[in-house]
């Protein structure tokens, strides 16, 4: 049984979130429980997955092939290690955005922007009554 760590888990903000997380790293999660790890072979998934017939327009098919060994070959926990840092990183990337277009923002409004932006107004603003909303 290969676990991912619990750091990379209590990251996620929903249980569907995690379960995707899980899925993506090759983890088995049955639908309506607690997800469930498990190393053995691929992803076991109720339902279409977003992967499913997935082709990269500006991948070649044989490096697409070589891509797909090399994850293939990772840990569940690489995986899920991956996928959080490369979340992260789209984060920070769109809060560059937000500092780029509104230099004058302190780094609390670039955050609760960029926060904003994930959620959606309404949410953001029952998540945030407070705060202000400032244009993105």
């Amino acid at each position: 049984m290969t676990t991912i760590s619990d750091r990379n888990l209590e990251r996620c903000r929903s249980p569907v979130e995690r379960a995707s997380l899980l899925r993506r790293c090759g983890c088995k999660v049955t639908v309506g429980s607690n997800p469930t790890l498990s190393a053995q072979g691929p992803a076991t998934v109720r339902g279409p997955s977003a992967y499913d017939g997935f082709v990269a327009h500006d991948t070649s098919r044989d490096a697409q092939d070589q891509q797909d060994q090399v994850f293939r070959a990772m840990s569940a926990e690489q995986r899920g290690t991956m996928v959080v840092e490369m979340s992260e990183s789209a984060f920070e990337m769109a809060e560059d955005g937000i500092r780029m277009r509104h230099p004058d923002y302190t780094d609390e409004q670039v955050r609760l922007t960029g926060i904003r932006l994930r959620l959606g107004d309404e949410l953001f603003r029952s998540a945030f009554p407070t705060a202000s909303v400032l244009p993105a």
